[in-house]
Protein backbone atom coordinates (compact mmCIF):
# COMPACT_ATOMS: atom_id res chain seq x y z
CA UNK A 1 0.00 0.00 0.00
CA UNK A 2 1.41 3.45 -0.67
CA UNK A 3 0.27 6.89 0.25
CA UNK A 4 -0.70 9.56 -2.11
CA UNK A 5 -1.14 13.20 -1.46
CA UNK A 6 -3.96 14.20 -3.72
CA UNK A 7 -5.17 18.34 -3.83
CA UNK A 8 -7.01 20.45 -6.03
CA UNK A 9 -6.05 23.91 -7.38
CA UNK A 10 -7.55 25.39 -5.29
CA UNK A 11 -5.31 24.19 -2.52
CA UNK A 12 -7.50 21.63 -0.75
CA UNK A 13 -5.60 18.66 -0.32
CA UNK A 14 -5.99 15.25 1.45
CA UNK A 15 -3.01 12.36 2.36
CA UNK A 16 -4.94 8.71 0.23
CA UNK A 17 -3.56 5.40 0.79
CA UNK A 18 -3.84 3.20 -1.68
CA UNK A 19 -3.22 -0.10 -3.42
CA UNK A 20 -3.72 0.90 -6.73
CA UNK A 21 -1.30 0.22 -9.55
CA UNK A 22 -1.41 3.27 -11.59
CA UNK A 23 -2.00 7.16 -10.60
CA UNK A 24 -5.22 6.73 -12.65
CA UNK A 25 -6.58 4.45 -10.66
CA UNK A 26 -5.86 5.59 -7.56
CA UNK A 27 -7.68 8.97 -8.26
CA UNK A 28 -10.84 7.08 -9.67
CA UNK A 29 -10.35 4.77 -6.38
CA UNK A 30 -10.18 8.39 -4.38
CA UNK A 31 -13.52 10.07 -6.19
CA UNK A 32 -15.45 6.86 -5.83
CA UNK A 33 -14.71 7.56 -2.23
CA UNK A 34 -15.99 10.67 -2.57
CA UNK A 35 -19.05 9.08 -3.96
CA UNK A 36 -18.40 9.69 -8.30
CA UNK A 37 -18.52 6.87 -10.10
CA UNK A 38 -14.75 7.96 -10.76
CA UNK A 39 -12.42 10.74 -11.65
CA UNK A 40 -13.86 11.68 -15.20
CA UNK A 41 -17.43 11.34 -13.41
CA UNK A 42 -16.31 13.82 -10.61
CA UNK A 43 -14.67 16.67 -13.12
CA UNK A 44 -18.07 16.38 -14.88
CA UNK A 45 -20.46 16.70 -12.08
CA UNK A 46 -17.70 19.71 -11.43
CA UNK A 47 -17.99 21.27 -14.52
CA UNK A 48 -14.59 20.92 -15.25
CA UNK A 49 -12.93 20.86 -18.53
CA UNK A 50 -9.37 19.65 -17.33
CA UNK A 51 -8.98 18.05 -14.12
CA UNK A 52 -8.28 19.65 -11.16
CA UNK A 53 -6.50 16.89 -9.12
CA UNK A 54 -2.95 16.97 -8.84
CA UNK A 55 -1.45 13.79 -7.48
CA UNK A 56 2.27 12.80 -6.27
CA UNK A 57 3.02 9.38 -4.33
CA UNK A 58 4.75 9.93 -0.85
CA UNK A 59 7.70 8.27 -0.39
CA UNK A 60 9.81 6.31 2.50
CA UNK A 61 12.92 8.64 2.03
CA UNK A 62 10.40 11.88 1.98
CA UNK A 63 11.16 14.18 4.74
CA UNK A 64 8.10 14.71 6.90
CA UNK A 65 8.79 18.18 7.49
CA UNK A 66 8.89 18.42 3.70
CA UNK A 67 5.77 19.02 1.34
CA UNK A 68 5.19 16.67 -1.18
CA UNK A 69 3.70 18.66 -3.38
CA UNK A 70 6.52 21.05 -4.30
CA UNK A 71 9.59 19.11 -2.57
CA UNK A 72 10.28 21.84 -0.11
CA UNK A 73 10.19 24.74 -2.55
CA UNK A 74 7.13 26.58 -2.20
CA UNK A 75 7.01 27.38 -5.41
CA UNK A 76 3.91 26.16 -7.69
CA UNK A 77 3.47 24.38 -11.46
CA UNK A 78 3.78 27.70 -13.09
CA UNK A 79 6.76 30.89 -13.06
CA UNK A 80 5.61 33.02 -9.95
CA UNK A 81 2.73 30.91 -8.50
CA UNK A 82 2.92 29.16 -5.00
CA UNK A 83 2.65 25.71 -4.11
CA UNK A 84 -1.09 25.34 -3.58
CA UNK A 85 -0.65 22.49 -0.26
CA UNK A 86 1.69 24.35 1.49
CA UNK A 87 0.78 27.38 0.45
CA UNK A 88 4.33 28.62 -0.44
CA UNK A 89 6.16 27.26 2.97
CA UNK A 90 7.33 24.56 1.52
CA UNK A 91 6.50 22.19 4.50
Amino acid sequence: MATYVIWQDNGVSEYFDSEAESLNDVLDEFCQEAGYVDHADACQVLGQVESQFNIKEILDNDDPGICPACSGSGEGEFDGTTCPVCKGLGE
